[in-house]
């Protein structure tokens, strides 16, 4: 479902930082994206095609966008209830309908 996806989960209290503290539960989301083929990278990288956002916790979004904005390649900005509701209907969710901070 995940195939060739990969995606950096924003839990932490600094981006790009993994010694830093856990801000926000991802872990099972995290889980469930790899054990359904997806692949989870600890900084975004150029191959990173999603960067997941816990939905309560949305206090770096704007960082984020700003390096998406960079970024020649754009990658998905989606919740963890994208990866929810992938896994709950076994169907990968178009992430254009749960986009993160365009409401």
């Amino acid at each position: 479902m995940f195939r060739l996806c990969y995606a950096y989960f924003d839990k932490y209290e600094k981006i790009h930082d993994p010694t830093s503290k856990e801000i926000s539960n991802l872990y099972l989301s995290e889980l469930d994206f790899c054990f359904y083929g997806g692949k989870s990278t600890a900084f975004i990288e150029e191959q990173t095609t999603h960067v997941v956002v816990h939905s309560k916790f949305l206090q770096h979004l704007a960082e984020i966008q700003a390096i998406n904005h960079q970024r020649p390649h754009k990658f998905h900005l989606v919740t963890d209830v994208w990866v929810e509701e992938s896994v709950k209907t076994r169907t990968r969710q178009d992430e254009r309908s749960l986009v993160v901070g365009l409401k």
